[in-house]
C-alpha cells in the first residue's frame, strides 16, 4: 500500500492536504512532532480531525516524547497509531499502557524505529504490535535523502518477522520504492514527492501503480529463482 504522508506546521496546511487526497487514498499518515523527539515540529492539536469528512483512514505517527498524552480523545477517523520506539526506550511500562489503551479503542498499534535504533532490542514490543515502521531518512522534515543502509535493516527484519507488516517512511521515489519492496517492505509512506508535485492526486495514483508493479515483479522473481 502507498500511504501519503503529511508533515506540516499548521492544522490549516494539514487539513488542505488531507482533503486533497482523502477520497483517493485508503490511508493517510499524519505526522505529529513535538520538536523534542526529532528536530522538526508540527501542530499538536488534533481536534480539527473531528470535523473532516473523508473516505481515507488516518494513521497517526507520533514523533513525540510522551505519546500516551495523545491517546485520551482520539478522533474516530484515526484507525492506526504509530509511536517512536525511542519514546519507550527507558520506560517499558509506558509501552504496555500505550498498547493497552489503543487495543481497548480498537485502534491498530504501530511502532516506528529511527534509522540508528536496532529493532532487535524491542522483541517483546514488536510481538504486541499490528505493524512496524522503519524511518528510512533522518526524521524531522520531509524531502531528506533516503538512507541506503536501511535496506539491510528491512531485509533482516522480514527474515526474523515474516508475518509482521512492515512499512517504511522517508525518501521514497520511483527508484527507492523498488529497492524497499525487494528488501521486504509491505507498505511505503510517500510525503513530499506527492504533496510538493504540481498534481498531488495524479502523483499519488502514479505511485500506486509503481508500487503494484514493483510488488508484482518482486513476487515473479521469487517464483523463478
Amino acid at each position: 500500500m502507498v500511504i501519503p504522508g503529511i508533515f506540516e506546521e499548521t492544522t490549516e496546511q494539514a487539513a488542505q492536504e488531507i482533503v486533497l487526497i482523502g477520497n483517493l487514498a485508503t490511508k493517510i499518515q499524519l505526522d505529529i512532532a513535538d520538536g523534542l523527539m526529532v528536530d522538526g515540529k508540527t501542530f499538536l492539536d488534533l481536534s480539527f480531525l473531528f470535523d473532516l469528512q473523508i473516505k481515507a483512514e488516518i494513521q497517526l505517527h507520533l514523533m513525540v516524547q510522551k505519546p500516551e498524552s495523545f491517546l485520551i480523545a482520539l478522533p474516530p477517523v484515526i484507525k492506526d497509531v504509530c509511536a517512536q520506539a525511542e519514546a519507550f526506550m527507558y520506560n517499558p511500562i509506558c509501552m504496555e499502557s500505550y498498547n493497552d489503551v489503543l487495543k481497548a479503542k480498537n485502534i491498530r498499534v504501530g511502532l516506528s524505529f529511527n534509522p540508528q535504533t536496532p529493532f532487535e532490542d524491542f522483541e517483546d514490543c514488536i510481538k504486541q504490535c499490528d505493524y512496524v515502521q522503519f524511518m528510512t531518512i533522518n526524521p524531522g522534515a520531509q524531502g531528506r535523502p533516503f538512507l541506503m543502509e536501511s535496506l539491510d535493516k528491512i531485509a533482516r527484519f522480514k527474515e526474523k518477522y515474516p508475518n509482521v507488516r512492515l512499512q517504511v517512511d522517508g525518501g521514497i521515489s520511483t527508484e527507492t520504492m523498488r529497492m524497499v519492496v525487494k528488501a521486504g517492505a509491505d507498505d511505503v509512506v510517500v510525503g513530499s514527492q506527492i504533496f510538493r508535485s504540481s498534481n498531488p492526486a495524479q502523483t499519488y495514483q502514479d505511485f500506486v501503480l509503481q508500487f503494484e508493479n514493483a510488488r508484482t515483479n518482486f513476487f515473479h522473481s521469487r517464483k523463478s529463482s
